[in-house]
């Protein structure tokens, strides 16, 4: 009889090998030319999105994609933040902070 927890394993496994299929499809888009993936409005995300979304930056020091993620300042879940932490301490990304376009700047460009 398979332990208990044989379940978790296997939907781990299969979810290991999802992230890894995705990772490398983005992976032979970029071997030509390179990449740019852009995910965007993460503090709305659920922890599957931001499961990808951290694989995707990990894998993609080692290949020619730039993956780009925007989210509200001030607005992130515990997921979200979490992500963010441990990105910073694997030296996966860079953290750009911007501030909200004033009345005037979105006049200019509508």
């Amino acid at each position: 009889r398979p332990p208990a927890d044989g379940g978790d394993r296997r939907a781990d496994a299969k979810r290991h090998q999802v992230l890894a299929a995705v990772a490398q499809l983005v992976a032979s888009a970029a071997r030509e030319r390179g990449a740019v993936v852009v995910l965007e409005d993460l503090h709305a995300a659920d922890a599957s999105t931001l499961v990808l979304a951290h694989f995707l930056c990990r894998a993609a020091r080692d290949e020619s994609v730039l993956v780009v993620m925007t989210a509200r300042h001030g607005e992130a879940s515990p997921e979200l933040a979490r992500m963010r932490a441990s990105l910073r301490e694997q030296r996966a990304g860079v953290e750009v902070v911007l501030r909200p376009l004033g009345n005037r700047a979105v006049a200019r460009i509508a």
